[in-house]
């Protein structure tokens, strides 16, 4: 008998035909008995040193006896310098089709900084990859971002549509002014939204940072960072402290909101971050984060806490507790979440294993199950790499710092960071390039509920209090 094949059908056979390539090249040509270690230091390495560099990874599902099904997989294309040329990832529907979910294509300029970054998701209607948004950058000689343009894909006019751009003015090396502006339609321009102004100490640390937001055709005040206070060691990008102001208009002065102070140890790490809220007569305690660390100086605990009114008393929010082996590499690290009142709640732990020259293998993670009290392994992930030969690949991997998002998709919560401590504010836009949230990242990760977030892809741009710009993006389920 004929066999007769439907359009979807040949569509899945397809998709699945894809991600079979993909795993067997993962899996068979980039071995990691092959992965060796870069040699650690400032990020300048020798003339023709051969560093690894990710292309990949293969999550799999954990079914009580072995990982077995695979549940996504990401693809990393990279040039001869190791510059990220394209990332792909890959999960499967209900259709039982391999999707690639989302696809990022980024370009370079001839000094290999980024100048574009396009992003594509599914469309399930039209059943293929579309654009979603896309970044532009103008870098100039000194790597600095002159302009960065924001625009999301116009489905029916079937081409991209301004949404929003940031230009950015130095005094000398330093970020001097960025003025955030939105497009209008109607008037067919770009419209000032919101301005940062930076002043800078010797030693090029931020001490103000100035918000404004442009009304009635004015820049008007919004909010200031200031009274900061930096560590004798200029090497550390945490300042010792700082104070949030907002902008009363009625009496036309600003007012005291929150406090951030950073408790040094004898060595660049914190002992204690707390912060402050002023209730108009004196600064309270509303959160703070402890530390704790072993003889190589690498954390080995530290909890979250929040004030708590009603009990009087700090209260844990959250506890991550980290191991590490007889060469100081991190093997597990397991993160504890409480309510209100100091309740867990839930639990995560990442289990860790390397290859022989110290790169990151495995990462098995789990659920913390409350009715069992231990630990359930969900799923693991597996890295693959690939050798690149160049002086410039350390040194730039070191200056492609984004702001990091865990995880990501994100249901309901997520954690922010930055890999070097950054201070700053964190802004969160939707595709429309419009803020619906900002947060203040205070040296440390910090969890924020999304729930309220609409399904789609969110930009994340990041203004550190040293000046630098950080951006990634996230997809919201």
């Amino acid at each position: 008998m004929k066999k007769h094949f439907s359009k979807s059908t040949f569509i899945i056979q397809i998709m699945n035909k894809i991600l079979l390539i993909i795993s067997c090249f993962l899996l068979n040509n980039l071995s990691a008995k092959n992965i060796q270690f870069p040699s650690k230091g400032t990020g300048k390495s020798k003339s023709n040193a051969t560093v690894f560099l990710s292309v990949g990874y293969v999550t799999k599902q954990y079914d009580g006896s072995e990982f077995t099904t695979i549940l996504d997989s990401t693809q990393i294309m990279r040039d001869s310098l190791g510059n990220v040329l394209e990332q792909n990832t890959f999960q499967q529907y209900f259709t039982g089709a391999w999707l690639n979910i989302t696809k990022t294509i980024y370009t370079y300029n001839a000094i290999n900084d980024m100048v574009e970054e396009v992003n594509k998701a599914f469309n399930f209607v039209l059943f293929q990859p579309l654009n979603v948004s896309r970044t532009q950058r103008n870098i100039d000689a000194q790597h600095r971002i002159i302009d960065a343009t924001y625009s999301t894909w116009n489905l029916p006019t079937n081409a991209w549509r301004n949404s929003e751009k940031t230009q950015n003015s130095f005094a000398g090396n330093n970020l001097n002014t960025s003025i955030s502006q939105t497009w209008d339609t109607l008037a067919n321009s770009w419209q000032n939204s919101r301005k940062f102004n930076y002043t800078f100490n010797n030693n090029n640390q931020i001490i103000t940072q100035t918000t404004f937001n442009f009304t009635n055709n004015n820049w008007v005040n919004f909010q200031k960072i200031d009274s900061v206070i930096w560590l004798n060691n200029t090497d550390v990008n945490v300042p010792e402290s700082f104070i949030v102001f907002n902008w009363d208009g009625a009496n036309n002065v600003w007012q005291k909101f929150e406090k951030y102070t950073y408790h040094k140890t004898g060595f660049d790490k914190p002992l204690k971050e707390e912060n402050f809220t002023w209730n108009g007569n004196a600064w309270v305690g509303s959160m703070k984060t402890e530390y704790t660390y072993n003889l190589q100086q690498s954390e080995t605990f530290k909890t979250v806490k929040i004030w708590n009114a009603s009990l009087n008393d700090y209260v844990a929010n959250s506890d991550l507790g980290k191991n590490y082996d007889n060469d100081n590499k991190l093997i597990t690290d397991s993160t504890f979440y409480y309510d209100a009142t100091g309740g867990l709640t839930n639990g995560s732990r990442h289990g860790y294993a390397y290859t022989q020259n110290n790169l990151l293998l495995h990462d098995t993670m789990s659920t913390y199950n409350l009715g069992v009290n231990e630990f359930i392994i969900d799923a693991r992930k597996t890295y693959y790499y690939q050798p690149f030969i160049s002086n410039k690949i350390i040194t730039y991997q070191q200056q492609l710092v984004k702001v990091q998002i865990q995880p990501n998709p994100v249901v309901d919560n997520t954690v922010f960071s930055t890999s070097n401590n950054s201070i700053g504010l964190i802004s969160i836009y939707n595709s429309s390039g419009v803020i619906v949230k900002e947060i203040k990242l205070n040296g440390a990760k910090i969890s924020t509920d999304l729930s309220s977030l609409a399904a789609g892809i969110y930009m994340v741009k990041f203004v550190s209090l040293n000046g630098k710009l950080y951006f990634n993006k996230f997809v919201k389920q």
